[in-house]
């Protein structure tokens, strides 16, 4: 492995390998009904994925092992909602995105509509999807001194010891803890890592969810610059107080060089607009490496299969 692209995070007596990864393939995928920035997860013999449309509403479907549409599986549309992902905590699947509150009549201080988190359990039975409209709520962070409510957006969900939990911002490193009985996400000072990020110059977002390499979660990031957006990652403990094992050194993707080597498929269209756009939704683990899912441009949808 080569030491020398990652910047250690302080020193960590849970520092337990390194991981250098490569891509070795990327494969344009074609989703129904226009669907973009699709989130993509394992689900026995199959896959279950969340996208949004151009109208911002977000549909869950199947996909078979060649990642094609399982007819019928669509669940119906939630309006005026974005950034959908799906994830698995304990035996339960639920759905985790973004709506846009100002469409509920909520305003924020500064008089100005804004985004919120929102989770539901997913019930799948014979082959079908549905969102429990019973547990769909708010999040609301609790426990953070001199918080002030905001756009919240692009939580990210991951899963220990049965119950969800959310790396919140990127830079600081902060996790959230979803208490399920009271809908509120709870802020722990314990679990907020700084880090050394002179290698990135503009605000550091997530989205992705971490993807779980044994006793580490992978999680990927991106900035926006004027110019183009740039995808970098980090490892961290899979556990409480959940710190920052490794940062790999400087940008993983940068998304005009990408959008440049795809311009076949229907993104030259793209190249010419002043701001390139490839932002990662979420992969999973295979027996090779790693599958992540970019969204480019907000239009298409891309699988990178890497080895680490």
């Amino acid at each position: 492995m080569a030491n020398n692209q990652f910047t250690r995070a302080g020193s960590l007596k849970s520092v337990r390998r390194e991981i250098d990864l490569k891509i070795v393939d990327v494969q344009k995928i074609e989703f129904p009904s226009q669907m973009f920035n699709v989130h993509v997860q394992l689900f026995e013999d199959k896959f279950i994925a969340a996208g949004r449309s151009d109208d911002f509403e977000i549909r869950l479907f199947f996909l078979d092992q060649n990642l094609r549409l399982i007819p019928d599986s669509f669940v119906n549309p939630m309006f005026q909602a974005t950034d959908p992902k799906v994830v698995k905590i304990g035996s339960d699947w639920r759905l985790v995105y973004s709506t846009y509150a100002g469409y509920l009549g909520q305003r924020n201080l500064d008089g100005l509509w804004h985004e919120r988190m929102r989770t539901a359990k997913i019930h799948i039975q014979d082959g079908k999807i549905t969102v429990d409209p019973k547990t769909d709520e708010h999040l609301t962070i609790v426990g953070c001194p001199g918080y002030r409510r905001k756009r919240e957006k692009a939580w990210s969900p991951f899963e220990f010891d049965g119950e969800m939990y959310y790396v919140h911002r990127r830079h600081p490193h902060v996790v959230l803890f979803y208490d399920e009985k009271t809908g509120n996400a709870k802020y722990n000072p314990e679990w907020v890592h700084p880090w050394d990020a002179s290698d990135w110059d503009c605000e550091i977002r997530g989205d992705a969810a971490p993807i779980r390499l044994g006793d580490a979660y992978l999680t990927f990031f991106h900035i926006r610059t004027p110019r183009s957006y740039r995808i970098g990652y980090y490892l961290f403990e899979a556990r409480p107080p959940f710190g920052i094992i490794q940062i790999h050194k400087g940008t993983f993707i940068d998304a005009e060089q990408f959008l440049n080597n795809r311009s076949a498929g229907g993104l030259g269209q793209f190249l010419k607009t002043h701001e390139k756009c490839v932002f990662p939704t979420g992969g999973y683990l295979t027996e090779s490496g790693v599958s992540l899912f970019v969204g480019a441009q907000d239009w298409a949808t891309f699988k990178i299969d890497m080895t680490y």
